[in-house]
């Protein structure tokens, strides 16, 4: 527990400013669903590498023990069109992804949700998705962290693939649904947080 698992985007691994913070670190790197289709000639390589982390961090769930910090929404905080700090919108399959591989376990799993306030130090590039090698600045400041109360998801019903399947699914609403309400339940308390730590440091 004292080194945890970070999932992050390959561009950790790239990104001039971001290599030497990774370097060294208990990382599982996926390829963004922005970044997964281009080129188009390394698709398949790149999906069959996510297939891969996924096949790992199932192992890690199954072993126990561990600390993974995850990004469901595969994003960073930015501002919105009024100069407000958000956090971008959750993946909610990729939510569902994560409480199904902790179904398979075999032990209990802990969701517990992490508000970080990082944004004036390293503000991301303003375009989603660009090439490599965006200009970039650093600014002294603070960054803040929030540890929120554990989320039970056993409250929230799973959508069934088949009949009754997961054991005990909601078959009289769709998959999408439920999911998204997951989705929409962790945000808002992720987003009130962050919202928290903003004021505390005097943002917009």
């Amino acid at each position: 527990m004292s080194r945890p698992i970070n999932s992050s985007g390959d561009r950790v691994t790239t990104d001039l400013l971001a290599m030497p913070f990774s370097m060294g670190r208990n990382l599982l790197c996926i390829f963004s669903k922005k970044h997964v289709d281009n080129p188009p000639e390394l698709k398949s390589t790149k999906q069959r590498h996510n297939r891969m982390v996924m096949k790992t961090m199932q192992q890690l769930m199954t072993d126990g023990g561990k600390c993974i910090w995850v990004a469901p929404s595969g994003g960073r905080d930015r501002p919105s069109d009024d100069g407000k700090y958000e956090v971008a919108p959750f993946d909610s399959k990729s939510i569902e992804m994560f409480r199904l591989m902790s179904a398979k376990a075999d032990r209990p799993t802990h969701f517990y949700p992490l508000s970080m306030f990082t944004y004036p130090i390293c503000p991301p590039p303003t375009t989603v998705g660009g090439e490599i090698g965006e200009q970039r600045t650093v600014k002294y400041y603070p960054a803040a962290l929030h540890f929120g109360e554990e989320v039970d998801v056993s409250r929230f019903s799973e959508g069934c693939v088949t009949d009754n399947f997961p054991a005990g699914c909601d078959a009289s609403s769709s998959r999408d649904e439920l999911r998204e309400a997951l989705a929409k339940h962790v945000h808002s308390i992720v987003s009130s947080n962050y919202q928290d730590l903003a004021a505390k440091l005097d943002m917009p």
